[in-house]
């Protein structure tokens, strides 16, 4: 069984990616893909300078849509924030209500697993959830700061309180990761002292060493300081690129980005590094999207600190290079880069200063205008495959179904799911 993680979003700060120098590249075309790859240090250099070896992207089918505005109970979600196709049922985590709603494909429900509430087996914020490669449910919960461990049929197995408490879950071959922080060993843990790391849990305990993360530093010019209780704070401006975004493979490969530029590494579970980079355009940043996402940050940290500003000459001119990265389990890496700002149809919130952040994430709430996403994928070895609908949601299983937590037009909650058809020529 392939890996699966889903888990709600983690924000990591810090970029830049450093270039490497090329020895005897060799060039290779395939369907109009140009690549050229060295060795440099010991690790491979692939840079994609034009080209893709599909012709066309990789599309999506809608399979079921599970979510009601009113009606019966379970088919009404509340906060979905994490969604699994497994076999042939629909997992989909509920956090406000604090369950797991499970579905066939046809969207008929099945059963619930788990309870609100603060005893065994039950949840009382959960944000996350994984299916490990042995068929067991990991459920990461914030409210209770532990992680409840299901078998997919329901049963509830145990709990583990690991201490250092995860962001993140993954689930490898050759076991279970946790996604840890790391704070200073001097000074406040801010969002530029912190660090992102990933360490093995065994029998519910995190054991051996955290493996660090390595991030960049923000260039001082994309900050806005905030003063709390008489400390001075740094956080990135609006846009501003994230230190680090990375992922974890079935098969124990790592996948690293700073996002400053169009650039990865591949750290495979042996030791051996790929660098990958791809040509790429910056996409400038419109006027009218600047000032949405300067007042609606503004109006959300003024709730809490009513004399904080935003110096506009932060914020960057562009969008990073990527926003996100997941591998899924066949080793192919997807990349998601946001595009020009879309003007959305249905019921919105024209005013920056009435978006509630929670309402966003939550479902409920979203503004009138939406960045575009594109989508790119790459194979295992660095080499780029093509584009793909930014439908496909972010995709870890070995299948062809991915399952996906959104807000219809109307601000309905709800779980899609899709079936991901990709080009002829596929065959990674």
């Amino acid at each position: 069984m392939a890996k699966r993680t889903f888990g709600w979003i983690s924000v990591s700060l810090l970029v830049v990616g450093c270039g490497a120098s090329s020895e005897a590249p060799l060039e290779a075309v395939m369907s109009g893909l140009v690549v050229e790859r060295s060795e440099v240090g010991g690790r491979m250099i692939v840079e994609n300078v034009s080209g893709s070896s599909w012709d066309v992207a990789v599309t999506t089918e809608e399979v079921v849509t599970i979510g009601i505005p009113e009606g019966q109970d379970e088919y009404m979600l509340a906060q979905p924030v994490a969604a699994a196709v497994v076999g042939n049922e629909v997992f989909a985590l509920d956090s406000q209500d604090g369950h797991i709603r499970v579905y066939s494909l046809d969207g008929t429900y099945q059963r619930t697993i788990g309870a609100p509430g603060q005893g065994p087996g039950e949840l009382g914020r959960p944000f996350g959830m994984v299916v490990t490669v042995d068929n067991r449910l990991l459920v990461t919960d914030f409210g209770g700061q532990k992680i409840v461990v299901y078998d997919v049929d329901g049963t509830f197995i145990e709990e583990w309180r690991p201490g250092n408490f995860p962001s993140r879950l993954f689930s490898t071959v050759d076991g279970d990761l946790a996604h840890v922080t790391i704070a200073p060993d001097d000074g406040p843990m801010d969002f530029f002292s912190r660090q992102a790391a990933y360490q093995r849990i065994e029998d519910g305990k995190l054991v051996g060493e955290p493996t660090l993360v390595e991030g960049m530093e923000i260039p001082s010019r994309y900050t806005v300081e905030l003063e709390i209780a008489g400390n001075v704070m740094k956080i990135p401006a609006p846009f501003a690129p994230q230190s680090v975004i990375w992922d974890v493979g079935i098969d124990g490969q790592v996948v690293i980005g700073r996002p400053s530029e169009y650039r990865f590494e591949i750290h495979a579970a042996d030791g051996h590094v790929t660098e990958v980079s791809r040509y790429w355009a910056p996409v400038e940043i419109d006027a009218a999207e600047r000032d949405f996402m300067v007042a609606m940050t503004e109006s959300q940290l003024q709730r809490q600190f009513p004399d904080f500003e935003i110096d506009e000459s932060a914020v960057p001119a562009t969008k990073p290079a990527y926003e996100s990265i997941d591998v899924d389990g066949s080793g192919r890496i997807w990349v998601r880069r946001s595009g020009a700002a879309e003007r959305v149809e249905g019921d919105c919130i024209e005013d920056p200063t009435d978006i509630d952040l929670q309402g966003i994430t939550g479902g409920g709430q979203r503004p009138c205008w939406q960045a575009s996403v594109i989508v790119d994928v790459f194979a295992p070895n660095g080499d780029y495959l093509g584009t793909a609908d930014e439908a496909v949601g972010s995709p870890h299983d070995t299948g062809d179904l991915v399952a996906m937590p959104f807000m219809d037009e109307n601000g309905t909650p709800q779980v899609r799911v899709v079936r991901l058809v990709f080009p002829a020529s596929e065959g990674t």
